[in-house]
């Protein structure tokens, strides 16, 4: 049986009408977020790293938070390759 995927595009008016992109919001957390790691009330330990080449550093990190008191946790992903755009040609 062959499965089938649906891909759903979604525009910053979807984000935004979801309550995903009130930056008023984010910006309120963030706050807070800096006042609980101030506290010593936030987990945020240190980065992961998966290196794919060493000579080029080309990885990806997974950074992860926390505030447990308020039940909030999250992670960011970020891809590094540094050599992108030179093998782009998007300098």
């Amino acid at each position: 049986m062959e499965k089938g995927y649906e891909i759903k595009i979604l525009t910053q008016r979807d984000l935004i009408n979801a309550k995903c992109f009130d930056v008023d919001k984010i910006i309120n957390i963030v706050k807070d977020a800096l006042v609980e790691y101030a506290k010593g009330n936030l987990i945020f330990p240190e980065k992961t790293s998966m290196i794919f080449d060493a000579a080029s550093q080309d990885r990806i990190n997974c950074l992860i938070a926390g505030i447990p008191a308020e039940h909030i946790y999250g992670v960011k992903w970020v891809s590094v390759f540094p050599d992108n755009p030179t093998l782009r040609n998007k300098q």
